[in-house]
């Protein structure tokens, strides 16, 4: 869905197995917000206007992981595009699934707060949305998805975030 003056208004469902996390949806939803804004210059239809995020545990996104990408391992993030294929009639832009389990480890391990890791993994998610991939393509490709995580990652951060 999109305004009068053409600028694409976003609807952000964000859900967590976490009761406690759902008080920073709204940080959350500001910083996707941020973000999505810096990639308009994504070629996407104008009709894409939805992202849904869930937040979940280990052994929840084990189960996704073994079900759609045969890897029987948990993961710190999934991406569910709705561009990939050949029609796109969907609103959505995908899924991002996160492990909560899996962002409080690294985010200890990484030397970093939970809410710099949780950033850097909706990032991550948000550009395989975008279809931007760093596996089984070339180099120069995988460099590409990086340098643009880095330069979101540089402007934007969720803020006021503590787990």
């Amino acid at each position: 869905m999109n305004n009068q003056q053409g600028i694409r208004q976003w609807n952000i469902d964000i859900t967590s197995d976490e009761e406690a996390f759902t008080k920073h949806e709204e940080c959350i939803r500001a910083f996707l917000l941020d973000c999505l804004k810096e990639l308009s210059d994504e070629p996407i239809s104008s009709a894409i206007c939805h992202l849904s995020v869930l937040f979940t545990s280990d052994p929840v996104i084990q189960e996704l992981n073994a079900t759609y990408r045969g890897k029987d391992q948990s993961t710190d993030v999934l991406s569910f595009s709705q561009l990939e294929g050949d029609s796109v009639l969907s609103q959505s832009l995908g899924d991002i699934v996160i492990s909560l389990d899996k962002a409080k480890h690294q985010a200890t391990e990484f030397g970093v707060t939970i809410a710099q890791e949780l950033s850097r993994l909706l990032v991550h998610g948000l550009l395989h949305l975008f279809l931007y991939d760093h596996e089984n393509v070339s180099e120069e490709e995988a460099i590409k998805m990086f340098e643009r995580q880095d330069e979101l990652l540089r402007k934007h951060e969720i803020a006021h975030l503590a787990l």
